[in-house]
């Protein structure tokens, strides 16, 4: 439950004016409802629709809510794999990797990416809706982006989420057995719940991760009545107890109007 303080603290950095710290914590605990409910568009709904209560234009709302937050929490993410790997070189093995496969997808993305750019700005209509809330969305972001104490709270809100998530993950296991270095599982957890929350499907996300969460656990050698016991431990206090209190936040904020 202490991620949702991380999850606020990253949300106080990403929009350009101040919210409230308890309403805003509330938020984050609700987001443990939706993002179960509606995987992918759910949390950052609700995350939007608060910020639009707060006075916050609905493109600043998305930029701030949605697309900053998502693009910083993957930054941190990426670099704190990329460290946990570097820390952990005889855990984990990349020899095995195809450097031209990720040249291939990495190629597919970019034309997909200009492929999109193209079309909207071939489309008059299209360019007359989407340019200018992207133009005002993309000004917020890079004004964030220039200010020191909220990149600080971005990035410091988001690397508690993912340490604490990890310190769940070791805390589950060592619950039940012998245990891994903190960071193979920090690596581990971010690698796998990444994948699986590319799932779009209700619940599917969790599914995902624990089955992969426990194969990946038991080849870097813990047993594995161990590893199933601790991830399914922790996807019932990660995943579906949160989403709990979190309809309970969420009527409570729709009472009191700030959703």
């Amino acid at each position: 439950m202490a991620t949702n303080v991380g999850f606020a603290v990253a949300m106080f950095g990403a929009v350009p004016g101040r919210l409230p710290f308890w309403p805003t914590v509330e938020t984050q605990v609700a987001c443990s409802f939706s993002n179960l409910a509606v995987p992918y568009v759910g949390g950052a709904a609700v995350q939007i629709r608060y910020l639009q209560k707060q006075g916050i234009p609905i493109t600043d709302a998305v930029a701030s809510g949605g697309a900053l937050m998502g693009a910083v929490n993957l930054a941190v993410q990426v670099i704190v794999f990329i460290v946990a790997v570097a820390l952990i070189p005889e855990s984990l093995s990349l020899s095995n990797i195809n450097a031209s496969d990720l040249v291939k997808v990495l190629l597919i993305l970019i034309v997909i990416v200009l492929l999109g750019v193209a079309v909207v700005m071939g489309v008059p209509r299209l360019r007359r809706t989407i340019v200018p809330p992207v133009k005002q969305g993309a000004s917020t972001i890079w004004e964030a982006l220039h200010s020191p104490r909220r990149m600080l709270a971005l990035v410091g809100g988001n690397l508690a989420v993912t340490v604490l998530y990890a310190l769940c993950l070791m805390a589950c296991i060592a619950a039940y057995g012998k245990g891994l270095p903190f960071f193979t599982i920090l690596a581990v957890n971010i690698g796998v719940s990444t994948i699986a929350g590319l799932v779009p499907v209700p619940g599917g996300g969790a599914a995902i991760s624990a089955i992969g969460l426990s194969g990946v656990l038991s080849a870097f050698g813990v047993a594995e009545s161990v590893a199933v016991a601790a991830v399914l431990t922790q996807q019932l206090v990660g995943t579906y107890l949160p989403a709990i209190p979190g309809w309970f936040a969420t009527r409570s904020l729709l009472e009191r109007d700030y959703l």
